[in-house]
Order: structure tokens, then sequence, then C-alpha cells
């Protein structure tokens, strides 16, 4: 049973999930690729994702995401930063 589980985690593991990430950034198309585990990410924890990688060295660490921010919040605060049109395609 145990031999099992440990193949299909590798088997999912290998496959591995493609996650697109298309959005504007100040009125800009950008698109952001990478490996994701599972079917795990969400429109706002993709927010989440394009803010760290647009403002993680900023100097004003105001422009990160609370950790307990709602999914409403994350979006919100990515259109404040210019981060709007977030669209997921998994792969």
């Amino acid at each position: 049973m145990l031999e099992g589980a440990v193949a299909e985690a590798a088997s999912n593991a290998e496959a591995g999930m493609s996650l697109e990430i298309h959005y504007l950034f100040h009125g800009e198309p950008r698109t952001k690729r990478f490996e994701a585990p599972g079917d795990a990410c969400s429109p706002g924890q993709a927010a989440r994702h394009l803010i760290e990688v647009h403002f993680a060295d900023a100097e004003n660490s105001l422009a990160m995401p609370g950790a307990d921010d709602s999914e409403a919040q994350l979006l919100e605060h990515a259109e404040v930063l210019g981060i709007s049109a977030i669209r997921l395609n998994r792969r």
C-alpha cells in the first residue's frame, strides 16, 4: 500500500504542473511561467507571487501584502500596485 502511494507521489512530481500567469503590469501585458505543485494556485496567490516578483526588493516593505490577507485583499493590493487582469492557465 505504501509503495503505491510513493509511486503515485513520484509520478505526480515528475508530471509537475506548469502554470502561466497572464496579467497587466502598469497597463503592459506580461506572462510569468513556473512549476506549481498540484492545483494549489488561486488568483489571489498569483497576485501575491506577482507582488513579490515585482516589489520584493523595494525599500518600502508596505508594498508587500500581509500574511493573512484574504483573496480579495490580495487582488485589491495588486491593483493598487499596478498589477491587474490576472488570468491563470494551468498546463
